[in-house]
């Protein structure tokens, strides 16, 4: 796919996925490892304007949000950025929107050699409810930002 962001021309080109995201974490108790969620993660390998270097994109802890192939995903993740964005505790704690993004779509990637940090916003299918998925099977929507 290729993506023009800020006059900038991106080519992302998916290599290869590691999925495991084999449990349904609204259903796991990780009281007694809080380190679990860290390891249940959805990882996209994906190959940035044909360079050699492979980036690594890792989605929040527990996976990312579930693409539902319903026309509408692009849109539910504009319309969280911008409930993020407009939320009252912006008024009063900047580092509020940092941290609140980093909790939907995880600390994302750094796009070498370009302005660009990349996050895994929503993914299907999962480890946990296809654990027989193939490369093919898997749908993403990433986002792309300016490093800072």
């Amino acid at each position: 796919m290729e993506v023009v962001f800020q006059g900038e021309k991106v080519e992302l080109s998916i290599m290869d996925v590691d999925d495991s995201v084999n449990v349904d974490c609204s259903l796991t108790d990780f009281s007694n490892n809080l380190d679990g969620p860290l390891s249940v993660r959805i990882y996209s390998y994906l190959q940035i304007n044909n360079q050699d270097k492979i980036v690594k994109i890792a989605s929040k802890p527990c996976g990312a949000l579930f693409y539902e192939n319903d026309g509408h995903d692009i849109q539910d993740v504009n319309d969280l950025i911008n409930d993020l964005e407009s939320a009252p505790a912006n008024l009063n704690d900047s580092s509020y929107f940092v941290d609140a993004f980093i909790n939907l779509f995880g600390e994302g990637s750094l796009i070498q050699n370009t302005p660009f940090r990349i996050f895994m916003a929503k993914a299907s299918p999962t480890n946990y409810n296809q654990p027989d998925a193939t490369i093919e099977d898997y749908q993403f929507v990433f986002i792309v930002t300016s490093k800072n």
